[in-house]
């Protein structure tokens, strides 16, 4: 007879074991692409098994039980790498594991962020028609060169799937592109119902190589998705395997849903979008967040590898570019007209923590960007903002550091801008300032928002007494005063480092008076500017500058530092 103790074990035993899972692991032995009993078994007989459940012929022989949480493996016999040519192979219908690292001498990436990829694969799909479908969700892809002229993981239905520690569009070893031959094909698609994949992850074996898409006739995307709650991370997307070089998509993302995160806050999850033809990212979608990528630079942070467009592309509402965080902030570089550009018709989206034309440092010139660094088309954005780390550096590009030629009510706040060949705010594209008119009642890019006059002068070694007047539209505006090393072009500076704010409200024929105070300044940065933002968010340009040298409106050029 059992006592109480034995009949509960038992009972806990039986649960158990009702509740595995069955599985089976077919292991691929040729690179064949045929369902011919001929004594080994290709890629296509294995997932023909996984679909039907069985084993398709003689060849096919799966160690464990058919279920759903299969593994596809490989062992072909031969050193180096071994090349399927497929055609069309079928959708994979059932949970899968497709593990190229299974086959011998095959290595997963152990570098860090910073240094590429070393991953050594060793099985190598060349696809001339079809793409490796996914269709039942919660698959993993892992370990794999995919190329060819229709090379492509496509994520059909279901979610949840993984796709890791892959190359996809190039060669074997991630040196240059496998030509498409003017086929419209991207890389990775999520389709619309297939939400909340994992496209690479933290670890560095599960770093990505996403590129070579570029064919000139189309738009050929890295990873295009269409799907929501996709996770992409720690991928190089439009480089080489060393992240030093370009081997470029069209566009390296494009998203056309909602709520994905591309990136995140550590450095294991750094994707480096870069080297692609057009855009680095494009989102066209709302609620994403994209934080903490290089975006336009070589893997370490220090070169540029551009994007020959824009760095990134919002097209839609409520994207967070950045954010408050500590390491939410991107590093946008080096690209070729605009580093983050905010298009027409898009609203309320934040652009919050990022490096624009720096080095990873945020100290030094990667430059690039011959348009803006930030460029808004759209009304109710945000650039910078006054939480703890919303601030943006934007520094070193090669015209404006930031433009609104769009929309109003978009918020230029607590940013670090300086040393940018053109203006630090520019309000429309004319390419010289707005002067202030009597009233404020121009219409325009940020409803062409008048900026403060300043009066200032130096107090002992350690600051300025800094006061202005302002004549505007009647309301409340918020001031913030600013210092910098020079006063730049146009005589009107730019704004290095804050050094104060406050609020004023103008009186019946629009005029405010901010008596002079105290301000604490840098070493060095003895020009003076400062900025106004009514109450709906409208920032003006940077005021014309004073310098403590003369105490006058100063036309200072800056030095030529990004050509």
């Amino acid at each position: 007879m059992y006592t109480l103790i034995e009949k509960l074990l038992l009972a806990s035993i039986a649960l158990t074991g009702s509740m595995s899972v069955s599985a089976a692991t077919i292991t691929v032995t040729g690179n064949g692409d045929t369902s011919a009993v001929d004594g080994v078994v290709t890629l296509r007989e294995a997932i023909n098994s996984i679909n039907t459940g069985a084993n398709v012929n003689a060849d096919v022989a799966a160690v464990g039980s058919y279920g759903s949480s299969d593994t596809i493996a490989f062992t072909i016999a031969g050193a180096g790498v071994h090349t399927i040519a497929v055609a069309a192979l079928p959708g994979i219908t059932k949970p899968v594991k497709i593990d190229g690292y299974t086959q011998p001498g095959a290595q997963p990436n152990s570098n860090g962020p910073t240094q590429g990829t070393n991953a050594l694969l060793k099985i190598e799909l060349t696809m001339s028609s079809g793409s490796l479908a996914l269709a039942a969700g919660n698959s993993t892809v892992q370990g794999l060169v995919i190329n060819g002229v229709a090379g492509t993981i496509y994520l059909l239905n279901g979610g949840g799937n993984t796709i890791a520690g892959n190359f996809l569009g190039t060669n074997a070893v991630g040196t240059t592109a496998t030509p498409h031959a003017g086929i419209n094909v991207d890389d990775i698609i999520a389709a619309s119902s297939s939400p909340n994949n994992t496209i690479g992850g933290s670890a560095p074996a599960a770093r990505n190589l996403v590129s070579g898409t570029s064919d000139l006739a189309f738009q050929n995307v890295g990873i295009l998705l269409v799907s929501t709650g996709n996770v992409v991370q720690g991928n190089l997307i439009g480089t080489n395997a060393a992240g030093s070089a370009a081997i470029p998509n069209d566009i390296g993302i494009e998203i056309f849903a909602d709520n994905n995160v591309i990136g995140g806050t550590t450095t294991a999850v750094r994707n480096v979008i870069s080297g692609n033809r057009l855009q680095g990212l494009e989102v066209d979608s709302l609620n994403n967040q994209i934080e903490g990528n290089y975006v336009g630079t070589d893997a370490s942070g220090a070169q540029a590898l551009a994007n020959g467009n824009f760095g990134i592309a919002v097209g839609g509402a409520n994207n967070t570019i950045g954010g408050t965080a500590a390491g939410a902030g991107n590093l946008i570089s080096g690209n070729g007209t605009v580093g983050v550009a905010v298009t027409s018709g898009s609203t309320g989206n934040k652009v919050q923590g990022n490096r624009i034309g720096t080095d990873a440092s945020g100290t030094q010139a990667i430059c690039g960007h011959s348009m803006a660094g930030v460029e808004v088309g759209g009304g109710g954005n945000v650039i910078g903002g006054a939480q703890a780390g919303a601030a943006n550096i934007i520094a070193f590009n090669k015209n404006d550091g930031v433009r609104v030629d769009g929309g109003t009510g978009s918020s230029i706040m607590r940013n670090s801008i300086f040393s940018n060949s053109g203006g630090g705010i520019r309000l429309g594209s004319s390419g010289v300032p707005t002067p202030n008119d009597p009233g404020d009642t121009d219409t325009g890019p940020n409803n062409l928002q008048n900026y403060p006059v300043l009066n200032a002068s130096a107090v002992g070694g350690i600051g300025f007494d800094i006061g202005a007047t302002l004549n505007s539209m009647v309301g409340v505006f918020h001031l913030e005063f600013f210092s910098g090393t020079s006063c730049g072009r146009f005589a009107h500076g730019e704004g290095r480092t804050l050094t104060g704010s406050a609020d004023v409200a103008t009186d019946n024929n629009g005029n405010a008076n901010f008596a002079p105070q105290l301000f604490l300044t840098s070493p060095g940065q003895t020009a003076l500017t400062a900025t106004a933002t009514d109450a709906a968010g409208n920032t003006s340009e940077f005021s014309l500058c004073l310098d403590d040298r003369i105490f006058a409106n100063a036309f200072e050029p800056l030095p030529v530092v990004c050509q």
